[in-house]
């Protein structure tokens, strides 16, 4: 299999920026996965291995997504925000949620997912959306 170095996978793919953790590549690896062309790679695998294969893998990934999901908005539900119209339609609110949403998604742990939804929150409370800035 062609995942067993970083060189290797880093050949097949050369774009393709990975970061070791003490857990592994995972995150990099439900990145790269998204790709339409691993996925079709993936299912050329004969037999019904790689159909199968990447049933269960898309199936993890979404639990993981939507694990992350709720803890983001379990964390926003959990405070008193009042969302008004002009808030909701205004470019910098948008900005905000789906910065703070994508970088949610995009981290492994919990604490860093509320922390994120705790960041968005206090933007609404003080109105203060111009001094948010998320660098990935």
């Amino acid at each position: 299999m062609f995942f067993t170095t970083p060189g290797t996978l880093c050949k097949i793919v050369p774009y393709w920026d990975f970061k070791m953790n003490k857990h592994g590549y995972i995150d990099d690896l439900m990145n790269l996965y998204d790709q339409p062309v691993i996925r079709s790679l993936i299912q050329l695998i004969p037999c019904g291995v790689g159909s199968a294969f990447d049933f269960f893998i898309m199936n993890k990934i979404q639990d993981i997504r939507k694990e992350r999901l709720r803890t983001f908005f379990d964390e926003l539900g959990s405070g008193e925000i009042e969302l008004t119209n002009n808030l909701i339609e205004s470019e910098d609110f948008l900005h905000c949620y789906f910065a703070t949403l994508r970088a949610a998604l995009n981290t492994r742990r919990r604490e860093k997912v509320r922390m994120f939804a705790g960041l968005l929150k206090s933007k609404v409370l003080s109105n203060s959306f111009l001094t948010i800035t998320i660098k990935f």
